[in-house]
């Protein structure tokens, strides 16, 4: 469970990352729409925290940023998986 407010907080760093990233590239809304394959009023609302992005916004706007999803979010340490995500291994039985 996530502590009450990390949702937020995570909002305002996402749109922080993407304006600033933005603006380091010197790229209009405009520019960086075009670059992420998405509307440019879709990058305005996700720049003004008004937008809840589906992983897949968010996987091609940290594609045309060259960066991670979890720098994007603001993610310092994003956990790596130690294993792949799906069904669970079976325990083999002792004598097996």
């Amino acid at each position: 469970m996530l502590p009450n407010g990390h949702y937020e907080i995570t909002r305002q760093a996402l749109s922080a990352n993407v304006t600033r990233l933005r603006e380091r590239n010197g790229w209009t809304q405009q520019d960086a729409a075009e670059a992420m394959g998405i509307d440019v009023k879709h990058l305005q609302k996700l720049e003004y925290g008004k937008l809840n992005p589906s992983l897949r916004t968010l996987v091609k706007v940290a594609g045309a940023f060259g960066v991670n999803v979890g720098r994007l979010l603001g993610l310092r340490h994003a956990e790596r998986a130690k294993r792949p995500v799906g069904r669970p291994r079976k325990r083999r039985r002792a004598g097996d």
